[in-house]
């Protein structure tokens, strides 16, 4: 659970008369070092533009440690083919040696507009990757054109 954020204690002195930190700011720098140490650690971000063709699986964080992860995409189809085109996001890992993925609804539209966006957690086995990989379909081949965008954060490494 996060914790309450106390207010920068501007009203109190800084310093006792013996140069001590007074209580209010000890308490503010131990809820600062806690609320930063809880914060998750990016693990790895990949940021794609002008794809045009399917990706195949490609490791978006290499050997993390055994843990809790979160998993956020950003795709937009920038340039799509007049008539009809498809593409769809898929994130992959490894979960108790099994191997695992998650696939986003595939992208239809035909509007430069056309974007996905979705974020979830996953339970990654240690000295494993996770993956992300795109299928690509277009009425013209390599007519659609998009951005691609997956950050992994670690949660409380």
């Amino acid at each position: 659970m996060a914790q309450q954020f106390a207010a920068f204690p501007v009203q109190d002195d800084l310093i006792t008369d013996t140069r001590k930190l007074t209580m209010a700011w000890i308490q503010w720098f131990t809820t600062l070092t806690q609320t930063v140490s809880q914060a998750p650690a990016q693990a790895a971000l990949v940021s794609l533009t002008a794809q045009n063709d399917a990706i195949s699986t490609t490791a978006a964080a290499v050997s993390v440690s055994a843990g809790l992860y979160r998993v956020t995409v950003y795709a937009r189809i920038t340039t799509p083919d007049a008539i009809s085109n498809s593409l769809t996001i898929t994130i992959g890992w490894t979960d108790g040696g099994i191997t695992c993925s998650f696939s986003g609804a595939a992208m239809t539209g035909i509007l430069p507009s056309t974007v996905q966006s979705f974020t979830f957690l996953v339970q990654a086995d240690g000295a494993t990757s996770v993956t992300y990989a795109t299928a690509y379909a277009s009425n013209t081949p390599n007519a659609m054109v998009y951005a691609l965008s997956v950050l992994v954060e670690e949660i409380n490494p």
